[in-house]
């Protein structure tokens, strides 16, 4: 047995599950990691991908367990703000809209 093939032996790859949640300001993310602290996480982006990740020991029948999940985010998220945070098991995930992608009134002129 080679090294690559104990590897996957002895992992768990898995998919939490996750609730998307559109608002006017932007998009919400809830993913469900009881038992994941922030240190074991690894939240990213790149070329408009974001990308959450973790690698926790001993979870399922002492094999350590892997996820990765990743969002294709569209034009009008402000990447720049995106900001996360776990609490009680449930990792947040904020993607605030651009300004100019908000909902916004128009002033309508008088002759």
């Amino acid at each position: 047995m080679n090294k690559d093939t104990e590897k996957v032996q002895n992992s768990v790859h898995a998919m939490p599950p996750c609730d998307i949640i559109e608002q006017s300001g932007g998009v919400r993310i809830l993913m469900d990691l009881p038992g994941v602290s922030s240190e074991a996480l690894d939240v990213d982006i790149r070329d408009r991908q974001l990308s959450v990740s973790a690698g926790m020991a001993g979870l399922w029948q002492g094999r350590k367990v892997e996820f990765r999940r990743s969002f294709q985010l569209s034009e009008d998220i402000d990447t720049a703000k995106i900001s996360a945070r776990i609490k009680n098991g449930v990792l947040e995930l904020i993607l605030p809209k651009l300004e100019s992608a908000k909902p916004h009134k128009i002033a309508i002129a008088r002759d």
